[in-house]
Formats: structure tokens, C-alpha cells, sequence
């Protein structure tokens, strides 16, 4: 089954934010070679899995709003400002395609977003004692037991809210 790559228009059918080749234009620049080792269909699957990866990212994070209501993807969107100035819908901003592209690298050889077994996290301890008294806590870990992409999420960070995000009525 062809790919089906979002054209800025906000297609119901579209799975993935870049071509094939577009995403391989863009790791090649970066002296990749392995994607271009891949089979078309494994790469069209790890594209359509770096693309639901950015838009699992969460839908209320994103600046502005969808194009279309009947949208398949997260973008393109209307209201998206960076630096001052309001982007253009379409095309999509490049920083999209390139965060795809990072992560439909990643996706050949990886599960990017596996599911997570209940108590998965580490569980780190601490002591703290001053004179006689000692107290010891458990709690779980801030190191991440999935991998992390900090690439791509940074360079989807200045389409998505501010995390101190202030809303007025």
C-alpha cells in the first residue's frame, strides 16, 4: 500500500508528514546511510511510525488548531507562531519533517513507542540521616525506561505551548 504524505490541504487519509525520499534527502544530509539500506515498504512502516509517534506526542500540546476537523494528523495547523511570526499552514514546517525523519530512522530498528509494563520504571531509594534520626524513602526514578529522542522533540518544541502556558479570559 502506497504511503499516503500529507500535502498541507489536512487530507483524512494522510499517514505520514514527508515522502520516502524526502525523509532520505534529509538523513543523507546528515551522512545516514542506512535508510537508504532499507526496503520501501520498511521504510514507508517507519514512516507512518514516526509520524503517530509525533502526533501520540499529545494533540493539546500543539499550538493553534487543526486545518480540517476531518484531518488524519495533527497537522497541518492554523495559529502556529515561532519567533514572532505566524506560520503558513502549508507547506508544513520544515522542523516537522525533520523530527519525522529522526524518528522513521529510528523506528527501522527499534520499537519507538513500545507499551510499558506496569511497575517498568526504576525504583531509586535515598537515605538521609542527621544525628540519630534516619529517614529512607522509595520512589520511582526519573531515568526513563524507554528511550528518549531529544532531537526530534527538540525540534518539535517551538510548534507546541510553552509549559507555562497562560490562558486569559
Amino acid at each position: 500500500m502506497a504511503l499516503v504524505v500529507e500535502d498541507g490541504t489536512g487530507l483524512a487519509n494522510a499517514e505520514s508528514y514527508d515522502s520516502v525520499a524526502g525523509i532520505g534527502v534529509y538523513l543523507a544530509a546528515f551522512g545516514d546511510t542506512s535508510w537508504a539500506a532499507a526496503s520501501t515498504a520498511a521504510q514507508e512502516v517507519a514512516a507512518r511510525k514516526g509520524t503517530r509517534f509525533i502526533d501520540a506526542s499529545g494533540v493539546e500540546e500543539w499550538q493553534g488548531y487543526a486545518l480540517r476537523p476531518e484531518q488524519s494528523l495533527a497537522h497541518p495547523r492554523v495559529g502556529i507562531v515561532v519567533d514572532g511570526y505566524e506560520l503558513a499552514y502549508a507547506p508544513l514546517p520544515a522542523r516537522l519533517k525533520q523530527a519525522q525523519a529522526l524518528l522513521s530512522l529510528a523506528a527501522l530498528t527499534t520499537d519507538i513507542y513500545p507499551n510499558l509494563a506496569a511497575g517498568s520504571a526504576p525504583t531509586e531509594s535515598e537515605t538521609i540521616k542527621v544525628g540519630p534520626i534516619e529517614i529512607s524513602s522509595t520512589f520511582l526514578g526519573s531515568a526513563s525506561p524507554v528511550e528518549v529522542f531529544r532531537l526530534a522533540e527538540d525540534l518539535l518544541r517551538p510548534l507546541k505551548y510553552a509549559s507555562t502556558r497562560v490562558v486569559r479570559a
